[in-house]
């Protein structure tokens, strides 16, 4: 005899119970068999709606929550971006994240409402990536102003040395009074504020308007000199799109984005709240069906009393029955949907092979593969997702890690931060399908270039990737290094815009502190000078590798 056959001759559903204790009662019962058998119908009914339809929804507004509050994180970090890398990297976060509610969003039940509330808010992060970008753009024509300014004041000391006593002395009255138009104007990029900055060009118009009264006086040869500079100044400063134009853009264009940035981020935490407010409506729903559905129960066992005086035994057998086999079995499985048992109980349930049984079976199924979702989830937060080796999440915890573990034995670290060369280029000329492929390959050629277990290999952001190497002096960080860098040059991947070769090349930086017990070493300062000695490579042609000895 199979397996199946057993379980087949084993399993008794409760309709056939009921109906056969029942029908031993005769006419007397028939009418409360029947009144049982729909109940218990609806019952499983209920159960049955509770965990295909209410709970699947509440997870599913639960993880669309959980999503939105991430996006508020990076939301704030969008808004508070000062450099492009940094905006681009806020970006493609929130444009993962959106991706992941869109999704579930289409998958989950939601209302029109919802589905307004995202799209505005889809509005509203790409109004505000629109206004950081603006005031990147105002923050780098301010600067480049206000470097030629200093430029045009390095050239006046210089025209001013070049000339004999007797022009230098005609020329130091206009020299001084440009000097201090000179230091006027750079005092703007210290102001945050609209009206200390129109404070300012207030004193430098009056400022450029005595120089030119003291050009004026001046000889004509030195007049003339004069004059350019004059003008000069009056085309990078005082102008339309000058300087000072420039800085009031920016400070305008900063407020908008705080503003815009404050009022999306509150957006998005309303949201969240709001999704939260409809999964705890969902829950008190089944949690009130739950009780009314004992209610029924509890009607279905008083009807029985009225019976005991016509057949006192069969009467206590039905009971029996009932509340061994259903009622027990019911508020047991209805704690477990609460999460008022423990899963010991599980074997309570499984006592006999019936509907209730399955019910169960379900839910702890359901109940397993949301589990197993959240480990995957779990996974996934710590991967990178184009080249599936550790992201920067992934990386920022093992730093810390193996910091504490550096510091508690007074080992060696080394950190490695390692940049694709001219990679913008080799998007440009082959597109970013094949700088993705290119990602990937350089990816896994370094993560089996380690041969350490305890060697640690992450994508850092774009076409970055670092390394982490526990117990590593300064010689091996360079060997280490060195063999990466010929690894990823003998992939040979054709690039015709590299300066340096035919094909693509990396430049490596890297930092060793030792000492942790005697030095102010801190992970940030560490990865900072590994950074400062990958622009020292940059600098000296790429392709190259320079690794330094921090604290010494």
């Amino acid at each position: 005899m199979t397996k199946k056959q057993q379980n087949f001759k084993t399993r008794i559903s409760l309709k056939y119970v009921f109906t056969g204790a029942f029908a031993a009662l005769f006419l007397v019962f028939v009418m409360l068999t029947s009144f049982s058998y729909f109940q218990l119908k609806n019952v499983k009914t209920a159960l049955d709606s509770t965990s295909k339809e209410s709970i699947p929804t509440i997870i599913a507004f639960d993880n669309i929550a959980n999503k939105s509050a991430a996006l508020v994180f990076y939301t704030e970090q969008l808004a508070s971006a000062l450099t492009p890398p940094a905006l681009r990297l806020a970006q493609q976060q929130i444009d993962t994240e959106m991706k992941e509610i869109s999704v579930l969003l289409s998958e989950a039940s939601v209302d029109e409402i919802v589905l307004r509330e995202f799209e505005t808010i889809q509005f509203e992060l790409t109004a505000l990536s629109n206004l950081v970008n603006q005031r990147l753009n105002a923050k780098s024509n301010a600067a480049m102003a206000e470097r030629q300014v200093y430029v045009l004041f390095t050239k006046a000391q210089q025209m001013l040395e070049n000339k004999n006593r007797t022009d230098k002395q005609a020329l130091t009255p206009w020299f001084n009074s440009f000097s201090r138009l000179i230091i006027s104007t750079g005092s703007l990029a210290g102001y945050s504020q609209l009206n200390e900055i129109r404070n300012v060009r207030s004193d430098v118009e009056d400022i450029y308007t005595n120089i030119q009264a003291i050009t004026n006086q001046l000889p004509a040869k030195l007049a003339s000199d004069a004059t350019a500079f004059n003008q000069r100044f009056s085309l990078i400063v005082l102008a339309e799109s000058g300087f000072i134009d420039n800085r009031i853009l920016q400070l305008r264009i900063e407020g908008r984005t705080n503003g815009r940035g404050n009022f999306t981020g509150k957006l998005v935490s309303d949201f969240a709240r709001s999704l939260n407010f409809k999964s705890a409506v969902i829950n008190e729903q089944i949690l009130l069906n739950a009780q009314q559905e004992e209610k029924k129960i509890s009607l279905q066992i008083r009807l029985l009393s009225v019976f005991f005086g016509i057949s006192i035994v069969l009467f206590i057998i039905i009971v029996w029955l009932l509340r061994l086999r259903v009622i027990n079995r019911l508020i047991l499985l209805n704690r477990q949907v609460s999460r008022e048992e423990s899963a010991t109980s599980k074997l309570t349930l499984a006592t006999a092979e019936d509907e209730i049984t399955d019910i169960a079976k379900t839910f702890e199924t359901f109940l397993q593969t949301i589990e197993e979702q959240q480990k995957d989830l779990s996974l996934l937060a710590m991967q990178d997702g184009l080249t599936s080796i550790a992201n920067r999440r992934s990386f920022d915890k093992q730093f810390v890690n193996n910091y504490k573990l550096a510091v508690r034995h007074n080992k060696p670290l080394s950190v490695l931060i390692i940049d694709v060369d001219y990679f913008k280029s080799y998007n440009d000329s082959y597109g970013h399908v094949k700088g993705d492929e290119a990602l990937i390959e350089i990816a896994n050629t370094l993560q089996k270039s380690m041969h350490r277990d305890v060697d640690f290999v992450a994508r850092y952001g774009g076409e970055e990737f670092v390394c982490l190497l526990p117990s590593c002096n300064i010689e091996g960080a360079l060997t280490i290094a060195e063999n990466l860098r010929q690894a990823v040059l003998k992939l040979k991947i054709a690039h015709c815009q590299n300066p340096t070769g035919e094909y693509i090349t990396i430049s490596i930086g890297g930092a060793t502190a030792m000492n942790f017990s005697e030095l102010d070493i801190t992970p940030d300062k560490l990865l900072e000078a590994a950074d400062k000695a990958l622009y020292t490579a940059k600098e000296r042609g790429r392709n190259l590798v320079k690794i330094v000895s921090y604290g010494q």
